[in-house]
């Protein structure tokens, strides 16, 4: 079964295992929101990846200790992308 076009969220997705992960999902031809308490470090992760086969990486700051956050990265993340396929609670 292949995840192509398929969204997913990684939270902690700046750096790390989280960028490795948000990496190989961007590889596969998902989606992927970058969300990560650190939205600069977040954006040099999604800038990386310009020349991968990834169809769309959104970086969405979150602070996952803080539910109104939380809320507000899925909204967004909805909204920008159209729904949610994955999860990859990294934070």
């Amino acid at each position: 079964m292949s995840i192509a076009q398929r969204t997913a969220i990684v939270t902690g997705g700046a750096r790390g295992i989280g960028r490795a992960i948000v990496g190989r999902l961007a590889r596969e031809g998902v989606r992927v929101v970058i969300a990560d308490k650190d939205e600069d470090a977040a954006r040099v992760t999604a800038s990386s990846l310009e020349d991968s086969a990834a169809s769309g990486v959104v970086v969405i700051g979150v602070d996952v200790s803080n539910r109104t956050s939380v809320e507000a990265m899925v909204t967004q993340a909805i909204d920008e992308l159209g729904g949610i396929d994955v999860l990859v609670s990294n934070a």
